[in-house]
């Protein structure tokens, strides 16, 4: 995995996910709390498209398009609804634990879809999917 692969949790996530850095083998780290989204994706921007955000705001994907497609970045978007914190949590860390090797492998920015998929049977996994900007 190259050094410069990173990830950053949007100020909606729950921070204590960056204490799985060292499980998962890469580093997941905060953005600054209270900055602008266009803010963001420029300071992630130093990383290329190997800074990977990951967000709840799906709303980004058309707000902020001009700055994601500027600054170069890879984006994870977490569908989790409603959802406790916990479930945020998870879909990130499978998201991180499944695509880290993808991202640090490609040429250019990735965009993901990451939710939950619930059966009939009461069961359900995490899924993520690469999709279009």
């Amino acid at each position: 995995m190259s050094v410069d692969l990173r990830f950053f949790l949007d100020e909606n996530l729950p921070r204590s996910l960056t204490r799985f850095r060292v499980a998962l083998k890469v580093p997941i780290d905060s953005v600054q709390y209270g900055i602008g989204d266009e803010e963001i994706a420029r300071r992630i921007g130093v990383h290329g498209h190997r800074g990977v955000w990951i967000t709840q705001d799906l709303a980004a994907r058309d707000n902020h398009r001009d700055a994601i497609v500027d600054s170069g970045i890879s984006v994870a978007w977490l569908h989790s609804g409603n959802g406790p914190a916990l479930k945020s949590a998870l879909l990130a860390v499978a998201f991180v634990y499944r695509f880290s090797s993808r991202v640090d492998e490609s040429s250019v920015p990735l965009y993901f879809d990451v939710r939950e998929v619930g059966f009939s049977h009461g069961t359900s996994a995490y899924v993520s999917v690469q999709t279009e900007l």
